[in-house]
């Protein structure tokens, strides 16, 4: 382990002057430059051949730790590296910032994991972080955090929230604009994340049936998963073949114990989110959807317990026109088993796909008040809108304008009440 602070720190308190975090960097609709954090860290971190275990700007591997108001700005060498953190146990860190440049050696391959502020949280909680710096690639990579794993050892809920990403994230194998890999089935929630930066898959020898992801918010993300409120403005692209490329997860949920499971633990919830980003395809073999590349199962007496609700996506879907596997959707690429999409708009072209589910991998899922623009795409499964019929409340069966959705006159379509980077630019 090594860091410039501490290799490893056990039960320990680090933490900055307040006045690095004197306002949110995100009022006023525009995120903070970089220049706006001075480093209070300078560091070259890590053997030069990038074979580092655990190495951070600050900590290589921190337990039972608080970490707070802290920027720093190193050169992090290793196969598990992170802008502050190599690896977090048990601990929480908020309110950091990473200028520090990442570098994981000359094969991306044989490099395990790349975090902007943290190559592996598991059992952690980590809020108000941001990373500007460009991520090379690993095989899991996170524009935030390479690895997000909650054990179902730990009682606790977990989460990450109000966290930015502008750096561009590229990735052999599971790559996120936050989180590369959403792991375990921990009770584990992603809130209020906003991503800015191109998120890139760069295996070019990969195969769809692979466990590979491309997510403008999170790569994949395992059962017992909720994102809600999120917002992705990155493009989106792949060298090779992927299970799912999404703007907000490119995989959503695990594959069950067949198509009747019974297990209603196999929960993931996309809510409240929405894509502005591109997404093209450069391979086609993949599944893509506007939010949701690949949905996963659900529980077969129970259509909530795996779902996309009260989602929009405004983004280009398969902007180079190629003829996909599989048709891609403006909402979700291909809907599994005993999966729910509900309360969704799409006016983001689809090109060569549906505008809302592209495919189908099982005969039982549920869809109801799908709508999207006319000529945004074909028309299956979906209520096509007129340009003036997305003006109306009306137009919208079950949606909650009270609460959740928001359209006023003058408005062209329907937005979000409460999803932080919506509009943040």
């Amino acid at each position: 382990e090594l860091g410039s602070v501490a290799g490893a720190m056990i039960s320990g308190n680090l933490q900055g002057e307040e006045s690095l975090w004197s306002q949110s960097p995100w009022d006023g609709g525009k995120l903070a430059d970089s220049t706006s954090f001075t480093p209070q860290i300078t560091a070259r971190i890590g053997l030069n051949d990038g074979s580092s275990t655990n190495a951070g700007g600050l900590v290589g591997y921190a337990e039972n730790c608080s970490l707070k108001y802290l920027c720093a700005q190193a050169t992090v060498l290793g196969k598990r590296a992170g802008g502050l953190v190599g690896q977090a146990t048990l601990s929480t860190i908020s309110h950091c910032v990473n200028r520090s440049s990442v570098v994981t050696g000359s094969d991306y391959k044989t490099a395990e994991l790349v975090g902007g502020l943290i190559a592996e949280a598991l059992d952690c909680d980590a809020n108000n972080l941001i990373n500007y710096i460009d991520l090379p690639s690993a095989d899991t990579t996170g524009g935030v955090i390479g690895r997000f794993k909650h054990t179902p050892d730990d009682p606790n809920k977990r989460e990450v929230a109000y966290c930015a990403n502008k750096g561009a994230v590229k990735g052999n194998r599971l790559i996120g604009g936050i989180v590369g890999y959403a792991e375990s089935n921990g009770r584990k929630e992603i809130l209020h994340c906003g991503n800015y930066g191109t998120i890139t898959g760069e295996n070019q020898s990969g195969s769809e049936s692979d466990h590979s992801g491309i997510g403008g918010i999170a790569g994949a993300v395992d059962a017992n998963t909720t994102l809600k409120g999120c917002a992705n403005h990155g493009d989106l692209s792949n060298k090779g073949g992927y299970h799912g490329i999404g703007g907000i997860a490119g995989i959503l949920g695990e594959d069950a114990t067949g198509s009747a499971t019974s297990n209603c633990d196999n929960n993931a919830y996309v809510l409240e989110c929405c894509n502005y980003g591109t997404l093209k395809a450069e391979h086609e073999e993949t599944r893509m959807g506007g939010l949701v590349g690949f949905m996963e199962e659900g529980c077969y007496h129970d259509y909530d317990r795996t779902k996309i609700m009260d989602c929009y996506n405004a983004g280009t879907v398969n902007s180079g026109k190629k003829e996909l596997m599989s048709d891609p959707g403006g909402i979700v690429g291909l809907v599994d088993y005993y999966a729910k999409c509900q309360n969704t708009v799409n006016w983001g072209k689809v090109y060569e796909g549906n505008a809302g589910m592209g495919t189908h991998g099982g005969t039982t899922f549920n869809h109801e008040s799908m709508y999207a623009l006319k000529d945004s795409g074909k028309d299956w499964k979906c209520e096509m809108l007129s340009a003036d019929e997305m003006k109306k409340q009306d137009s919208f069966e079950g949606f909650d304008f009270k609460y959740i959705w928001k359209l006023e006159s003058g408005d062209k379509h329907p937005t979000l009440r409460d999803c932080t980077f919506q509009f943040v630019k």
